[in-house]
């Protein structure tokens, strides 16, 4: 995950007027805590963004990147605009895993802080897909945010090309979310599935929502080869037989952005 980061990192441009930062409702100095970042002090790269913002984790998922620091990238222009998000969530979670918080005197207050939207609950922190970082990284790679979904890479590569499409919030079935955000997952899993088609070429993609301790809406999109592994049968939800390089994740990754 790391090696991805830094790649996505060194893409950013260190804009003299950064309009990412622009974008951004908070101000957030992207283009600083960047190169900060690429130099080396994950630390103080991190200090940075908690100094401008204290909720950087939590803002490095909800937020509407897309419309805001990553919609006024340059590299947005004419491709794909680098993704703030995804950088700042990684290094915002390993700051706040080093930083040392002391507890203050109580005030006999107590208080509870839940994300909701429309009536659901947007992010749950036991959930991989939720909250990406090590949680993710157990068992897949993000590649990049679609309309109301994001797509990522499965690490079990036994199927090459196999992707995971995950709903933007954390819902447990297709009936909790409304007719007009069903139509655009599904449109993102057709894209995500043009992709893997177009770079992969496998004789059969095959589609699996079922489990029943996942309670986060996702599709997993699993091309299958003929004569390969578990052809004509029904695929695994994790084989544990094929796992890559970070240089060959990668590369794939790529080429499935490039076909998207």
């Amino acid at each position: 995950m790391a090696h991805n980061v830094i790649a996505e990192a060194k893409r950013c441009l260190n804009c003299k007027k950064p309009l990412c930062r622009t974008g951004c409702p908070i101000n957030t100095p992207i283009p600083d805590f960047i190169q900060t970042f690429l130099k080396g002090d994950i630390e103080e790269a991190g200090r940075m963004l908690f100094d401008n913002n204290p909720l950087s984790v939590v803002c490095s998922i909800v937020c509407n990147h897309g419309n805001q620091c990553q919609g006024h990238c340059v590299r947005g222009i004419k491709g794909e605009p680098v993704e703030v998000s995804t950088i700042e969530n990684f290094i915002s979670e390993r700051y706040l895993d080093s930083l040392v918080l002391t507890k203050g005197e109580s005030n006999g207050i107590k208080v509870a802080v839940i994300l909701f939207l429309w009536g659901k609950i947007m992010k749950d922190c036991n959930c991989g897909y939720c909250m990406r970082g090590e949680l993710l990284e157990k068992f897949g790679i993000y590649i990049c945010d679609l309309e109301v979904s994001s797509l990522i890479l499965f690490k079990e590569q036994s199927k090459p090309g196999r992707c995971i499409v995950a709903y933007k919030d954390h819902v447990s079935e297709i009936v909790n979310i409304s007719d007009e955000e069903r139509n655009k997952f599904f449109a993102d899993v057709n894209r995500a599935a043009k992709a893997i088609h177009a770079v992969f070429k496998p004789d059969k993609l095959n589609y699996g929502m079922y489990g029943d301790t996942g309670c986060h809406l996702h599709m997993h999109l699993c091309p299958k080869y003929k004569g390969g592994d578990e052809w004509g049968g029904i695929f695994q939800m994790n084989p544990q037989k094929t796992f890559l390089s970070d240089d060959e994740y990668a590369e794939m990754i790529e080429k499935i952005k490039a076909a998207l």
